[in-house]
């Protein structure tokens, strides 16, 4: 019988946890606020570890906890590849906001192990893909790029908008098209300024930003995507 090992509190353990009863599977949970002797009974009739902890934590915890246990130990993070664990990175995102079974379901793994994801994690029934271990570092930044620094770029409007006085959530109209424009037609989706190579209006948005610390965010971008303009931007206080 398949019994899984939850090591971790933090929102993707919870999650998992919330996960695994939602399918009926057998699991235990244990976290370091917890003794190690709970630890070493749990892992007596644990079939599968799994390493939902901080990614400076995997290694360590490994090496002192589980050097000498032998049923299969995975982790989940999206940046690690660490000797005698399997990486299993869940593409999703998590909050302390739980999600449906349905939506549980649909989140795709992507491992750097060849083992079918049947044996890997059983009875989960998500989509599953290989990924070269050599290109792990590349997804992982991909994924920081698109989630993490897109967040940090939508926070950034709504404290502008505020600061404006305009009313709070205006901007989701905008926010949900971007999206859908995204999810209908990645490759046409972008829009504006850069799209149309229009210089005037990137110099006139730099000029607007000369006070504000995402100024180097903007010309960062113009850098990359409107390289023609980046020269006369350079010049500009």
């Amino acid at each position: 019988m398949v019994r899984y090992l939850v090591i971790g509190a933090g929102r993707a353990a919870q999650n998992f946890v919330c996960y695994f009863k939602l399918l009926g599977l057998q699991f235990e949970q244990w976290n370091r606020h917890e003794t190690t002797q709970k630890l070493k009974v749990q892992l007596q009739t644990a079939t599968h570890v799994l390493l939902l902890i901080s990614d400076r934590a995997i290694s360590e915890f490994h090496q002192t906890h589980l050097s000498n246990y032998p049923g299969q130990t995975l982790h989940f993070s999206g940046a690690l590849e660490v000797p005698g664990v399997i990486s299993v990175h869940p593409l999703m995102t998590f909050t302390d906001r739980l999600f449906s079974l349905e939506d549980y379901k649909k989140i795709p793994f992507v491992t750097t192990s060849q083992e079918d994801f049947s044996k890997l994690l059983p009875g989960l029934p998500n989509p599953s893909f290989y990924l070269n271990p050599e290109k792990k570092a590349y997804y992982h930044a991909l994924c920081v790029l698109s989630g993490n620094f897109t967040t940090l770029l939508w926070q950034k409007m709504n404290e502008g908008l505020r600061e404006l006085g305009l009313p709070e959530g205006i901007q989701i109209p905008y926010m949900e098209q971007i999206f859908k424009n995204l999810k209908d037609n990645p490759g046409a989706a972008l829009t504006g300024p850069l799209m149309r190579k229009d210089l005037q209006t990137v110099l006139a948005n730099d000029r607007a930003l000369s006070q504000d610390s995402s100024r180097e965010i903007y010309r960062a971008f113009v850098h990359t995507y409107f390289p023609e303009a980046f020269s006369q931007l350079e010049g500009a206080k």
